[in-house]
This record gives structure tokens, C-alpha cells and sequence, in this order.
């Protein structure tokens, strides 16, 4: 059972003033797994910052501090977000132009899933500095995340207008275009920024994504030879080159590139992913169960990963784990409806409970956004569960119609008369009598003497 994903985490190109920026591979992780109600959009160009001068020593010594606080506890791994977010605002406050702060701000918030904050400040930063793209791209993802694409998009195309050298929106228009399903303008994207920075790695994603799914092998190793060239640190490579090999039905070589691309970055989540994918498909289900372990980890919000540790746990023999999983699958995201499916099989062929598993069932076949066809195994299962339903009903009530029958007959057997005695047997003839003992004296003689037990005198 094997759930890819298309969206690739990676670190984003380009210059930062120093200490400028949190890690930017939070712009896109932030995002990917946090969905708010969509509010209303005004995707206007920001106004001129009220201020163009040198930053205030004060102000940029704040920032310093704050973000070596969150370099400490980052490596700690034990983020205090309130307290990061107090020295970033303080920053922001010490100056009214300084824009980083603010993106810092956003990053943060995008990070907590406090989207509408995380907008508000991107969009102050870009108000104090419009040439901030990284503030533009940041405000866009952001909008993906609320379901807003025509606002992202809008957002990324007046900044590759604005900025015909910047590199990163067009790379993030590629990305966008792509999950639309836009191949054409996807392409065309992706080329415009690989032509302004031979070094984007996401460019290289979105190609190698359209190589990989038109099935041209030959592109796709090209690209991965390139963007290896770009970036020999990246992940990226390995992994497109391991979903060759996974498509090629070459496990071996996919899980060594899938191998190569976590040594390269211990927290690349895909590569986790793609492992357990083939150790599923190979029954390896204490492999798979570390990956998945590992996958949840890295995204809490990795709802798949739940649905396929499931799976996972069944093929250990630890039903109630697996069904543990199937739940919180749901709960992180009810449209897993396929969850339901696996916990009715679960219900019914490992607990036997008939019941539950007919309610699973029945979510599963309503909660489908398309129409099941009529030779899904579901129905065949179902309908298994119902003939066993209705067959223990029937045994059921043939078990109380012989209860009742039994006991009907047991205060018949209660009231009837004792049965007669037995016939006297006719008595053994008496035996003779015994001799008299001469010492014993006739019936009626007086009692004998008492014996004179005194001693003689002498």
C-alpha cells in the first residue's frame, strides 16, 4: 500500500542578509499540512515602507539576539514560540523599516499553523520592504494553505513581474501550476527560474515530477545528474533517482537511493515515506513500521502515514494498535475514508465483530467522494457480515425456542405422582435360638449376690 506524495520540502535559494532568516525550509512545511477557513482576500501591492534608512543598531542587535535564541533552541529541539515571537515583535518595534523581523514573525506563526497572523506579517515586512520577496513567497504558501491558489498565484505573478531576476516565485509558480495540474505552464515556470539560478532546487523538482509521470527515464536521469552538480548536498536527486528505480521494479536500487537521499538529510520525510512504501509492498512490516514511525515524527500531520501503519501494525499481529491507527487516521483527517475499510476488515476477520465492521463498512461506501464500483471487495465483505449476522440470529432463536421447550416440559416432570413402592419382600425365616449360657440366669431370677470382695484376715 503504497501513498506518495508530489510535494518535496526543500531549503530555498538565494542571499539573506545575515542572520536574517529562520530556517527556510519552514516555508514550505508550515503550510503543507494546515487548512483554515478561507477568508477574504485582497491581493493588492503593498505601499512604500515609511522609512528607507539604515537600520538602528538596537533594533538589528534585538534581531541578532533573537535569532540566536532560536538557533539554541533549535538545536535543542524544544521551540518556546512565545517567547521567540516576543523578541521578534520587540525587534520589530525598536524600528518601523526593518522588515526581517516581521518575516521572522511570519515563519514562525506559518510554523504554529496561525495562518491569518502569519499573513498579517508577511505583509507588514512587505510594507517596509517590497523588494522582500522571500515575504511575497511566504504570504503565498500561505494562501495555498487556506485554499486560496488564485490568490497565490496573483501574489507570485506580480512578484516575477516585479522582479523579472528573482528566481524563487517563478520556481513556486512552477510548483503551483503543477498541483493544478498545469503541465505546460508548470514547465515553462520552472525553466524561467532554472534560467535565473541554475542552483533552484525546487525547479528541479517540479521537472524531474512531469519526467518522472511521462515516464521518460532518460530526462529524468539528466536532471538528477544536474541538479547533483547544483546541489551535491541535497537530497532531491536521490530520491527522483529511487522512484526511477521503485518504477523500473527495482527495490534494491530504490531503497539504496532512498538510503542515500536520508544520509544526505536525516529529516528528508519523502525518502521515509518511499521506504516504507516498499517495505510494505514486501511484507516487511517491521521495516515499514520504523519508517512510519519516523515519517509521523518529522509531520505529525502526515495522516497517510497513520493509514498505513495500520497496515503495518496488522501485519504484526497487534490488532488493537492497528485498529488504534485506522481511528487516528480518521481523526487527523476525515476524508481517509479508506480508513474505514481497513478497520472493518479488521473488525471482522480478526475481532469478530460483525457489528462494528458493518458500520465501517457502511462509512467507507458513503464517505467516497466517487462512486464505488459494484465488484469492490466491500460489498462481497459486507455482505459476508450480514449472512454471518443473520445466521447467528437464526441459531440464536432455535437456541431460546429449545430453552423455552425445555423449560415447559420441566413443570410437567415436577407435578407428577411419586411412583409406588416397591413390593415387600417376604422376610428371611428367624433363626434358632442360641444355648443359654449356663452363667446367665433365667428370665425372671432374682439378681444374683453381690460378690464379697473382701480380703481373708488372718
Amino acid at each position: 500500500m503504497n501513498r506518495k506524495t508530489d510535494r518535496v520540502d526543500v531549503r530555498l535559494p538565494g542571499a539573506r542578509p545575515p542572520r536574517a532568516t529562520l530556517c527556510a525550509a519552514l516555508l514550505a512545511a508550515a503550510c503543507a499540512s494546515h487548512k483554515a477557513a478561507p477568508p477574504p482576500v485582497v491581493a493588492i501591492p503593498p505601499p512604500l515602507p515609511p522609512s528607507g534608512g539604515p537600520v538602528s543598531p538596537r533594533a538589528e542587535r534585538m534581531f541578532g539576539d533573537a535569532n540566536d535564541l532560536y538557533a539554541e533552541q533549535d538545536k535543542l529541539g524544544a521551540l518556546n514560540y512565545p517567547e521567540l515571537e516576543y523578541r521578534f515583535q520587540e525587534s520589530a518595534a525598536a524600528d518601523p523599516g526593518f522588515a526581517e523581523p516581521e518575516y521572522n514573525l511570519g515563519l514562525l506563526y506559518q510554523r504554529e499553523g496561525k495562518l491569518d497572523q502569519a499573513a498579517q506579517a508577511y505583509q507588514e515586512a512587505l510594507r517596509r520592504r517590497p523588494g522582500l520577496t522571500l515575504a511575497a513567497e511566504g504570504l503565498a504558501l500561505v494562501k495555498e494553505a487556506q485554499g486560496q491558489d488564485a490568490a497565490a498565484a496573483s501574489i507570485l505573478e506580480a512578484t516575477a513581474k516585479a522582479f523579472p531576476r528573482d528566481a524563487a516565485a517563478r520556481a513556486r509558480l512552477a510548483e503551483l501550476s503543477l498541483r493544478q495540474g498545469d503541465s505546460d505552464r508548470a514547465r515553462e515556470w520552472a525553466r524561467g527560474a532554472l534560467m535565473r539560478d541554475p542552483r533552484s532546487l525546487l525547479a528541479y523538482q517540479v521537472l524531474l515530477e512531469l519526467a518522472l509521470r511521462q515516464g521518460d527515464e532518460d530526462l529524468v536521469n539528466l536532471l538528477a545528474l544536474k541538479a547533483q552538480k547544483a546541489r551535491p548536498q541535497a537530497a532531491l536527486p536521490a530520491y527522483y533517482l529511487g522512484r526511477l528505480a521503485e518504477r523500473r521494479h527495482d527495490p534494491e536500487k530504490a531503497t539504496a537511493q532512498f538510503q542515500a537521499a536520508i544520509a544526505l538529510r536525516p529529516d528528508f520525510e519523502p525518502a521515509f515515506a518511499e521506504l516504507a512504501g516498499l517495505a510494505l509492498a514486501h511484507q516487511d512490516y517491521a521495516g515499514a513500521e520504523s519508517a512510519l514511525r519516523k515519517v509521523l515524527q518529522l509531520d505529525p500531520r502526515a495522516c497517510v502515514a497513520h493509514l498505513d501503519l495500520g497496515v503495518a501494525e496488522r501485519g504484526l499481529q497487534r490488532a488493537d494498535a492497528a485498529a488504534a491507527e485506522y481511528q487516528e487516521a480518521i481523526r487527523c483527517d476525515g476524508k481517509l475514508v479508506q480508513a474505514y475499510y481497513d478497520l472493518g476488515l479488521l473488525q471482522q476477520r480478526v475481532s469478530s465483530d460483525c457489528g462494528a465492521a458493518i458500520e465501517s463498512y457502511r462509512k467507507f461506501i458513503s464517505g467516497n467522494a466517487t462512486h464505488l464500483p459494484g465488484d469492490h471487495p466491500v460489498f462481497a465483505a459486507l455482505q459476508e457480515c450480514q449472512q454471518r449476522q443473520a445466521q447467528q440470529a437464526q441459531d440464536e432463536q432455535k437456541r431460546q425456542e429449545e430453552a423455552a421447550a425445555l423449560a415447559a416440559k420441566q413443570p410437567a416432570a415436577a407435578g407428577s405422582p411419586a411412583a409406588p413402592a416397591a413390593a415387600a419382600q417376604p422376610s428371611a425365616p428367624a433363626a434358632a435360638p442360641a444355648p443359654a449360657d449356663p452363667s446367665t440366669p433365667p428370665p425372671g431370677s432374682p439378681p444374683p449376690a453381690p460378690a464379697d470382695t473382701r480380703e481373708p484376715q488372718n
